[in-house]
């Protein structure tokens, strides 16, 4: 479902720059959530943030996006480029 996610991100970047329409994929890393809490153990990331936080980051990314971004994957913490 990933791979579906990234493509479909990929495909409306190059379908959405006729109409000027900006699209990219957010990651979060690991989120403080019920969903999340069997996994905590094995967190690979420094810090384990709340949804309020997260929620927070996305918007001002979204915010800032422009259509130099447009399809890219990006970590929301570092606002790195994530290879697809």
């Amino acid at each position: 479902s990933k791979t579906a996610i990234n493509a479909l991100v990929k495909n409306l970047a190059i379908e959405g720059f006729r109409y000027n329409i900006v699209t990219s994929c957010l990651y979060p890393e690991m989120v403080d959530t019920a969903f999340a809490a069997p996994y905590v153990k094995n967190n690979p990331y420094p810090k384990l943030r709340t949804a309020d936080e997260t929620a927070q980051r996305m918007l001002e990314l979204i915010v800032a996006l422009d259509s130099t971004r447009s399809g890219s994957f990006v970590n929301i913490w570092s606002n790195d480029d994530i290879p697809y």
